[in-house]
């Protein structure tokens, strides 16, 4: 298996919304990826992120929930932001629309699909927010979301070519975990036992693999680490290769 020279840093984190803003833009910053994949952005903050990292920002808004600081409504998504190399296609792919039954409040679920040219290599990235569960259990909507979503993958995605990013909000060793696992490969290092922040998430003490960095055959990812002190999640930053044959 021959492997091409040049690689790109990647980097993914849930930010939850505000609350950790003032840490979140100093340590990316301090980072030096080229792509960063982001959960539970404000949009009215992908500006002042995309201006700190001087990098493009791909947003797309999913849930509206009134805030009570702000008495009002604000919008919350994901994003993708490309400090180093060029995008060079973007696509967005939903496989759940917002019902009255989402809870915690309705979201739609969505894949970002971005293509970025870095040293004349091509990289595939996805990024989503999948469906939340109280209580880290598979449910109903996890299992038909899961299948929404690799159904999409088969019908959007050339030769599964991906590397898909995201807060699952489903644990390593679970049903919906090993069903992406089974169909990517999965590059947390075995020896990491949360990606959740113990300082920082409200549940703290919780042990749990939730954010994934997945790639299809087309990758590799090296150097691979999970750092904290940032959010409530863990930042995952890799080094992606792409694998030539």
């Amino acid at each position: 298996m021959k492997y091409d020279n040049s690689s790109l840093k990647l980097g993914c984190l849930n930010i939850e919304k505000y609350r950790h803003i003032a840490r979140v833009i100093p340590a990316l910053c301090e980072c030096n990826l080229d792509v960063i994949c982001m959960q539970e952005v404000p949009e009215d903050m992908v500006g002042r992120i995309a201006e700190a990292l001087h990098a493009s920002a791909y947003y797309r808004s999913l849930w509206r929930v009134w805030r009570e600081e702000f008495q009002e409504e604000r919008s919350f998504g994901i994003a993708v932001f490309v400090r180093n190399g060029t995008a060079v296609h973007y696509d967005e792919f939903f496989y759940h629309r917002a019902s009255s039954t989402d809870e915690p409040w309705p979201q739609d679920r969505m894949l970002q699909y971005i293509t970025i040219e870095k040293d004349g290599v091509h990289y595939h990235i996805g990024n989503t927010h999948f469906t939340w569960t109280p209580d880290a259990l598979p449910s109903f909507e996890q299992y038909r979301d899961m299948s929404a979503l690799l159904g999409m993958v088969d019908a959007c995605i050339p030769n599964d070519d991906l590397v898909l990013c995201g807060d699952f909000n489903a644990p390593r060793g679970g049903a919906i975990w090993e069903k992406l696992s089974a169909r990517f490969y999965d590059n947390i290092p075995s020896y990491i036992l949360t990606t959740l922040d113990q300082s920082y998430h409200r549940a703290a003490p919780i042990l749990l693999v939730v954010d994934g960095m997945f790639t299809s055959d087309h990758y590799s990812v090296t150097d691979v680490q999970v750092v904290d002190g940032i959010s409530d999640h863990m930042l995952i930053a890799g080094n992606v290769v792409r694998v030539l044959y």
